[in-house]
């Protein structure tokens, strides 16, 4: 996997490495959490050459290392699309993180060679992950997808 890391002005986003992944998996309470965790890694695992593109990103605050939330990818497909998926830890909830390290996420996703279009869904009633979408300029695609509202961004 190639090396990667986003600094923001409060955030360092990397990519998990699997051994973090199974620690993650291992010490994960929340079921939905762990399973998208271990569909991940097996991700991870089945393409070790497009690790970068089904890799977990942790988004961690730089002076006490502590993880505020991740964003992960799921796959690029053959006409260059990417899926995004990504959530806050609740502590750390309504301080702007998100909108943030999506933005920044977006951006080095659109200096991709291989990213045409980055695409994301969310609950219907998921208004903040909305807005953050919106803010980071996504539109509403006319397509429900199956996690619910879809939303797309073309790179250029």
């Amino acid at each position: 996997m190639r090396d990667a890391m986003i600094q923001t002005k409060r955030l360092n986003i990397y990519p998990a490495s699997n051994e973090k992944l199974k620690w993650l998996i291992e010490n994960e309470t929340y079921p939905q959490l762990r399973q998208a965790y271990e569909e991940i890694l097996g991700n991870c695992l089945s393409h070790p050459q497009e690790k970068i593109w089904y890799a977990l990103w942790l988004m961690e605050l730089p002076s006490d290392k502590k993880i505020v939330g991740s964003i992960c990818f799921k796959g690029i497909d053959k006409n260059g699309a990417i899926e995004i998926g990504y959530g806050t830890n609740k502590k750390y909830q309504g301080n702007g993180y998100m909108s943030e390290a999506v933005s920044a996420i977006v951006d080095w996703l659109s200096n991709q060679k291989e990213v045409l279009q980055i695409e994301a869904e969310t609950d219907f009633d998921n208004i903040a992950s909305q807005k953050i979408l919106k803010k980071c300029g996504f539109v509403q695609d006319k397509i429900m997808g199956k996690e619910g509202l879809r939303f797309i961004r073309t790179c250029l």
